[in-house]
């Protein structure tokens, strides 16, 4: 039997553990956690690969609804980012082909004509806005959910049976609520727990980290390690000494302050990010709260400042909570000897898009894909998943600064934002390609693809009208307009066939006093 080892609980621990558990039942799984380091609990939005996750653990997101105060994402609304137009929405992708925002999936010189919301640069071409045409879109005005019931398929099953799925759709959670329900699964499934904070460790001659030494005298062997302890980093950072990538040339923001806002009587199903005069401010709806906070650019103001803007904003007093400081960056080497780093320990962008969460599960499942390696150490696969995260994060920045690409004029924080912070080559490369074809460049390693680009650079007024229109009649795509107006049709009419999301939530036992 070997011992695998995760040091660090909150979320990001928690799922490594229960996942080492799902791939490796036969093996010994340690969960080192200290009540005294607690949780960060700031992150509080997702995407749907974690929906998918729980799903292969075995764990329904009914279970997190009814117990934790978790709510549901249908996307992220964008307030303010523009100029010209209120907000819009970026969506996840469809689920069910009756209502596929892409059709088109073709060849042509080295690129792709990759899986493209097609219908949604049509509806901007005629009308200045795709909020009709794209249903997680008309959904989250609505404050509905993908759902719709059917004839209690499974009567005797978890409620979430029920009901039929239209659209990829991913959760909000309490960081702490959810810990605690995980901690309390994973023991269930037989993950040990020891509470203590790592001092020291021993290794092999090879530099396996071997033995886990703990403040408390304990010790730990340990055949491999998952890093999770946060902005602490104490394996790959302090012991491995990983080489730290900077990217705070492309993306300036350092400090968040995190603070909760009371709950609406109607629960919004989307993450609501509002852009302020010097960054910008997540709004996560829970059923008992909003988890709120302001990212922002130090270089311009101070935290009273940032608090004094956000108390102008809301009309009222914030209670805040720990201020915390972040570089954005990443490890180059996230996997080293017997050790991967996971979480914010292997590194961290900027909370926009929820892409901590994201690239956990990622890098987790590029680990366990050829579960021997993680005994039976092949550089070749560990220098292959090394390089697929660099590539990831990198392809993360491009999308997180393309939000700051905006006509947004009102001080020398977005008017000169893409003047005092580089832009990604990169993302240069797929502007101008965007702009100018419906081609998508298939060689470059993508989290985001071509549905995101486009859904963005709409909404902040970067996608050339006329070049489109001049490309969907190069392409002779007008015999198309059926079938968009029938997809517009699913969008704006058959929107009143789904639950409302405080009905969603109600039926799967949330809600609860």
């Amino acid at each position: 039997m070997k011992n695998i080892v995760v040091v660090g609980g909150g979320t990001a621990g928690w799922i490594t553990a229960l996942y080492a558990n799902r791939i490796f039942p036969e093996h010994s799984v340690t969960l080192i956690e200290s009540k005294e380091i607690g949780i960060l609990g700031a992150g509080e939005g997702s995407t749907p690969l974690l929906v998918e996750l729980f799903d292969f653990l075995n764990i329904p997101v009914s279970t997190f609804i009814k117990e934790t105060k978790t709510t549901i994402k249908n996307g992220i609304k964008f307030t303010n980012w523009s100029q010209n137009q209120e907000h819009y929405h970026h969506g996840f992708a469809i689920g069910d082909t009756n209502f596929s925002n892409s059709f088109f999936n073709n060849s042509f010189n080295d690129f792709e004509l990759e899986t493209l919301p097609l219908n949604i640069i049509n509806e901007y071409i005629k009308n200045n806005n795709v909020k009709e045409s794209d249903l997680p879109s008309c959904l989250s005005e609505q404050n509905k959910v993908s759902f719709k019931k059917i004839n209690n398929f499974y009567p005797e099953t978890d409620p979430i049976f029920d009901l039929s799925g239209h659209a990829g759709y991913a959760i909000h959670f309490d960081a702490r609520l959810l810990a605690t329900k995980l901690s309390e699964i994973g023991q269930q499934r037989g993950i040990n727990v020891i509470e203590g904070i790592v001092t020291s460790t021993e290794t092999d001659q090879d530099g396996n980290i071997n033995k886990i030494l703990l403040d408390n005298q304990n010790s730990i062997n340990s055949d491999f390690i998952f890093d999770c302890s946060g902005f602490a980093r104490f394996f790959i950072g302090k012991h491995f000494k990983s080489e730290w990538q900077s990217l705070s040339e492309y993306l300036p923001m350092k400090k968040a302050i995190p603070f909760f806002l009371e709950m609406d009587e109607s629960i919004p199903p989307y993450t609501e990010s509002i852009a302020m005069d010097y960054g910008w401010m997540w709004k996560i709806p829970l059923q008992h709260r909003y988890g709120c906070g302001y990212v922002f650019d130090s270089n311009f103001i101070n935290e009273e400042q940032a608090v004094e803007e956000v108390e102008k904003f809301l009309g009222h007093t914030i209670e805040q909570n720990k201020v915390f400081s972040f570089e954005p960056g990443f490890f180059k080497e996230v996997w080293i000897k017997n050790c991967v780093a996971v979480g914010l320990a292997s590194g961290f962008v900027e909370p926009l898009e929820a892409t901590s969460l994201l690239q956990l599960t990622t890098l987790l499942k590029s680990v366990f894909l050829q579960k021997n390696n993680i005994f039976d150490r092949n550089d070749f696969v560990i220098k292959e998943v090394n390089s697929r995260f660099q590539k990831e994060t990198l392809g993360i920045v491009d999308i997180l600064y393309l939000h700051y690409v905006t006509n947004k004029q009102n001080n020398d924080f977005w008017k000169n934002f893409t003047i005092n912070n580089k832009m990604p080559e990169t993302l240069k490369e797929n502007i101008n390609i965007l702009n100018n074809s419906l081609l998508y460049p298939s060689r470059l390693e993508k989290t985001f693809g071509a549905n995101s680009y486009y859904k963005i650079m709409i909404g902040n007024d970067l996608l050339n009208k006329e070049n489109m229109i001049k490309i969907f009649n190069s392409y002779r795509l007008n015999f198309f307009d059926q079938h968009f107006e029938k997809q517009n049709y699913n969008a704006r009419d058959r929107k009143n066939e789904f639950m409302s999301h405080n009905d969603f939530l109600k039926m799967l036992g949330g809600l609860n006093d």
